[in-house]
C-alpha cells in the first residue's frame, strides 16, 4: 500500500497512521483510505471552502428528513500494541437533535477490543480540536475510524444541519 502510494504519502505511515488525513485527495477505494458510502438520507461531500487545514475538509450535510443512523465515512489502519494521540479538527453548524455526530476509533475484529468514541457534537461549533490518547492492546492490530451518529430515541429526532471533519491523525507515542 506504501509503494503504491508513492508520492501521495504526505508523512503516512511514518508521522500519520491515517492516509489522507485531510481530505485533499479523491478517495481511492481501499480499505486504508477514506471510504464513503453514498445515501439519499444525507449528503457527504469534500468541501473546499472553509477547510481547516489545506484546500479540503469533509462535510456531511443532515436533511432533517429523518431520525437517521449514520456510519459512512470509514478508514481502517494497521497498529501495533501501545499508545497513540487520536486527533481530528470538527466544526458544526446548526445540528438539531439530542443525538449528533461523532467519532469512534474501534477494533473491528473485536466486539471486546479497543473502542473510544467521541462525545456527540451538537449545535454550531466553531472549528475545534478533538484529541485523546488511545492505548491499543496487545493482541490488537486493525483500527478503524467512522464518522457516526446514532439513532435517537427523542420524539424530535429528525437531525438537521451540517458537520465538517478535517486533520484526522494517529500518532503513535514513544
Amino acid at each position: 500500500w506504501v509503494s503504491y502510494l508513492d508520492g501521495r504519502r504526505d508523512g503516512y505511515p511514518d508521522s500519520n497512521l491515517f492516509f489522507n488525513s485531510g481530505f485533499e485527495n479523491e478517495p481511492t477505494g481501499s480499505a486504508f483510505d477514506w471510504r464513503i458510502r453514498p445515501s439519499g438520507e444525507f449528503e457527504t461531500t469534500f468541501e473546499s471552502t472553509g477547510a481547516h487545514d489545506g484546500a479540503r475538509a469533509l462535510r456531511i450535510r443532515f436533511r432533517g428528513t429523518g431520525n437517521v443512523s449514520y456510519g459512512n465515512v470509514i478508514q481502517e489502519t494497521f497498529v501495533a500494541p501501545g499508545a497513540y494521540v487520536f486527533e481530528a479538527w470538527i466544526r458544526a453548524d446548526n445540528i438539531t437533535t439530542n443525538e449528533g455526530p461523532r467519532i469512534e476509533l474501534f477494533d473491528p475484529e473485536s466486539a471486546n477490543g479497543l473502542r473510544f468514541s467521541t462525545d456527540s457534537f451538537l449545535g454550531t461549533i466553531p472549528w475545534k480540536l478533538v484529541r485523546q490518547k488511545v492505548v491499543v492492546p496487545v493482541g490488537e492490530n486493525l483500527l478503524e475510524c467512522r464518522v457516526i451518529r446514532r439513532v435517537s430515541q427523542k420524539i424530535d429526532s429528525k437531525i438537521n444541519g451540517d458537520f465538517w471533519v478535517d486533520s484526522v491523525r494517529l500518532v503513535r507515542q514513544e
